[in-house]
């Protein structure tokens, strides 16, 4: 398994006692994890690459969808009925804040919709890949670290596709709710639909 690198995650926690115990986790970061925006002609070039989860995005693609947590906290049903939502990308920071919020029975549909070949969703691991992973800043609240993280993997996926000369010039679309005019969504091959609701996280 190659590994370019190891980062630390250093947390301070209070015990039951009252002591403050600072703990260090190892991050495991990579550089052969797949995207999956490769289509299946660029998959059989690479076949040494470690895949996403989920059957893959498809080249008649016209645009690929980052969803954050919250979106699919309160809209998967959308997902789940619209069959015109295909080529979605969840980001696994994104899908472990939802499994961690999420009913059981919302994590089996969303797995549902990953397994059906025909929807194109996949999870990509942005968490452990060398271009996308963030550390979490210090006293960063959750929410902020996971819209940085969205927001690295999304211009990620955009140099991504500039790089394999995409001659379809399709957009990343990221779906969150965050500042209308996050910088972000002025960049050329990315597209940003915002909405407003009370956060479910802190």
């Amino acid at each position: 398994m190659p590994v370019v690198g190891v980062a630390h995650d250093v947390f301070a926690v209070k015990s039951r006692r009252g002591q403050i115990v600072r703990i260090i986790r190892e991050h495991y970061i990579r550089d052969d994890i797949k995207t999956g925006l490769e289509t299946s002609r660029n998959a059989k070039s690479t076949p040494k690459t470690q895949t996403s989860s989920g059957p893959g995005l498809h080249d008649d693609a016209t645009h690929f969808a980052i969803p954050d947590a919250n979106t699919l906290l309160r809209f998967l049903e959308v997902f789940e009925t619209a069959r015109d939502w295909k080529d979605v990308v969840i980001l696994q920071t994104v899908w472990d804040r939802f499994n961690s919020l999420a009913a059981s029975r919302a994590r089996a549909r969303l797995r549902r919709l990953i397994d059906d070949s025909s929807r194109r969703f996949v999870i990509f691991d942005n968490e452990h890949h060398s271009e996308t992973y963030l550390p979490r800043l210090s006293r960063e609240p959750t929410t902020s670290r996971d819209l940085r993280a969205v927001a690295k993997a999304a211009e990620f996926l955009a140099r991504l596709l500039t790089a394999n000369m995409d001659s379809k010039r399709r957009p990343v679309v990221v779906i969150w709710e965050a500042v209308r005019d996050h910088p972000l969504t002025k960049t050329e091959r990315i597209k940003g639909i915002t909405h407003n609701f009370d956060s479910q996280t802190s």
